[in-house]
């Protein structure tokens, strides 16, 4: 978990002599781990490790034929928009699997079981392009949007949609 780097700036103990309490510097103490307590559970680290999901998958990726089926390597293009779309996830949408695909994109896949998965595919061309069953009523949606460093409220309704 990170670190937070505090100093006695903003939590200063009482100063020698000016009639402060015991009961001041208790109640001071006090906030500052409350402080630290909330800080901490609001970090999301969520996007630090699917960087490094997505570096180790590209690196591994990045030569012809890396399924041993013909595929494309990843394509530089689609690394750094898929870089974007882990900065724009907001922290309480579930977190997806990134998959490579055989054409060189990137994907990003949600999977909630049989008949719920939503894939959302990008190649680097400000394009997201979606797929997703919702449910053994065999509903299913597609589509594609732009993608300008915001996931698109589609996919995110569509998530929400099939995670319930």
């Amino acid at each position: 978990m990170a670190e937070l780097a505090l100093n006695d700036e903003y939590f200063p103990k009482s100063p020698v002599g000016t009639g402060t309490s015991r009961a001041f510097d208790e109640l001071a103490e006090f906030t500052k781990n409350m402080f630290l307590a909330s800080s901490f559970a609001l970090i999301d680290e969520r996007p630090k490790d699917l960087r490094d999901e997505l570096v180790d998958m590209f690196k591994e990726c990045s030569v012809d034929n890396w399924d041993s089926y013909g595929s494309l390597p990843l394509k530089e293009r689609a690394f750094f928009e898929a870089e974007k779309f882990i900065s724009a996830m907001p922290s309480w949408l579930p977190i997806p699997e990134i998959v490579p695909e055989p054409s060189g994109d990137i994907g990003f896949q949600w999977d909630f079981g049989r008949d719920k998965v939503l894939v959302a595919s990008l190649s680097g061309d400000n394009i997201v392009i979606y797929a997703a069953i919702l449910g053994s009523t065999e509903r299913k949606r597609n589509g594609s949007d732009v993608f300008n460093d915001t996931i698109p409220n589609e996919i995110i309704n569509r998530v929400g949609e099939i995670q319930n």
